[in-house]
């Protein structure tokens, strides 16, 4: 019986190899350290001297770095191939952890996340690497297990964050975190730059033609192709990622805020709160990944993007400082990670199955460039009213958001008749 459950199991995952299996352990190794820094990250800034305006400015400024450095991202892996600027700059994104380590004010972590974004000029050449290396009949599930693997190891990371910040202090603490962060990405990165194998034809992928004239006087007549192809091709792809985008990142710095400083949660509460929601991730990663590829992506989606709006509807209404708190805070912020762990399978197995090989590196970048730009500016607005008009308002914004797109979703989106390869 032992033996046929492991047939079994070792045919379900026989295409979890090669740059997918590579990836997916650069990130059970890089993972669990940056669970730690998004653990108590926002509160570090604010005791850096920062204001809760200051930090949401901070996040936006640096994703709209990253939009613009996404660009020329996307141009090289689709031109000179994925591999080499995911490798190379795998060492910057690491080494982009220490200006944070030793930072002495909030103007050190402004000119970070600058940096940090900057190196992120990889992000289009991983995405598209990592779409073209999963058969379109599972991408479902190869989504979910490589969000699966690394969450499993980082599920008891905001116990060890929150052990430092208790023993050494919020700053000293986090200092730690982050060379811890900086470590495990160089380890990631070497196993990028020794294991990972190139996915783009040798014809798209020849490193010698990147000083011809031709090469780079092509730049602006492909991101206008590849922006016409969203818009003609994939529009409902284009806002499904501006709100998902929110949702699950533009809204985060001001979880910790809220908690701790509206709600009147504790380091400790916190932790356990972040941890149950690791766990609550990890427990819905794999079902979600499976059943985005058994019963197709909108049907996921709707199922997402309601939990979202409950679930952070239910962050809102949680009371401050009431016997119920934590419980409720507790409950809410793991549904939220629930949802995060079905829309994650399921939009970037939508988003490969929509966008060409050839096209992906582009097409990737000029949507993280949409999406990234709306999120920053939302972002930074919804730090603006948190500390001018509500501290409720940058969820309340997910809401809204999210409510519009439900029914979008549930009557106009549609599955691909034939999924791009």
């Amino acid at each position: 019986m032992s033996l046929v459950w492991f047939r079994r199991l070792k045919e379900n995952l026989s295409y979890f190899r090669g740059n997918l299996l590579v990836l997916t352990l650069s990130w059970v190794f890089w993972t669990p350290a940056m669970v730690m820094v998004y653990t108590y990250e926002p509160t570090y800034i604010l005791a850096l001297g920062a204001d809760t305006f200051i930090m949401g400015a901070i996040y936006g400024i640096s994703i709209a770095v990253l939009c613009v450095t996404r660009i020329p991202g996307g141009f090289i892996a689709d031109r000179f191939g994925r591999k080499w600027v995911i490798a190379i700059m795998s060492f910057g994104a690491a080494l982009a952890y220490l200006p944070y380590a030793f930072a002495q004010s909030w103007q050190w972590i402004l000119v970070a996340a600058i940096l940090s974004s900057l190196t992120l000029i990889y992000q289009p050449a991983l995405m598209a690497a990592f779409a073209d290396s999963i058969p379109p009949e599972k991408r479902g599930k190869g989504y979910a297990l490589s969000n699966f693997l690394p969450t499993i190891v980082a599920v008891f990371s905001p116990i060890i964050a929150g052990y430092f910040v208790l023993t050494r202090g919020l700053v000293d603490g986090m200092r730690l975190v982050y060379l811890l962060a900086a470590g495990s990405g160089l380890i990631a990165a070497f196993l990028r730059l020794f294991f990972l194998k190139e996915t783009l034809p040798k014809r798209e992928a020849n490193p010698k033609e990147k000083d011809s004239p031709e090469h780079w006087r092509g730049f602006k007549t492909e991101y206008l192709g590849a922006l016409k192809f969203i818009f003609k091709s994939a529009p409902l792809l284009l806002v499904l990622r501006v709100v998902f985008e929110f949702a699950s990142y533009g809204s985060w710095p001001f979880f910790i805020v809220f908690a701790m400083e509206f709600l009147g949660v504790s380091e400790e509460g916190w932790w356990i709160i972040f941890m149950v929601s690791q766990a609550a991730y990890l427990v819905g990663a794999m079902p979600m990944g499976i059943l985005t590829d058994r019963i197709g992506r909108r049907k996921v989606l709707i199922l997402s993007t309601g939990i979202f709006i409950l679930s952070t509807l239910f962050w809102v209404m949680t009371p401050p400082h009431a016997g119920l708190t934590m419980f409720s805070a507790t409950t809410s912020f793991a549904l939220i990670q629930l949802a995060a762990a079905a829309s994650g399978s399921a939009l970037p197995a939508f988003e490969a199955d929509l966008i060409p090989r050839l096209k992906r590196g582009n097409a990737i970048a000029t949507l993280m460039l949409v999406y990234g730009i709306t999120t920053a500016v939302i972002t930074t607005i919804g730090g603006f009213m948190y500390e001018e008009v509500a501290p409720q308002f940058p969820f309340l914004i997910s809401i809204v958001l999210l409510s519009i797109v439900f029914p979008i979703i549930l009557f106009r989106m549609k599955e691909p008749s034939k999924r791009e390869v």
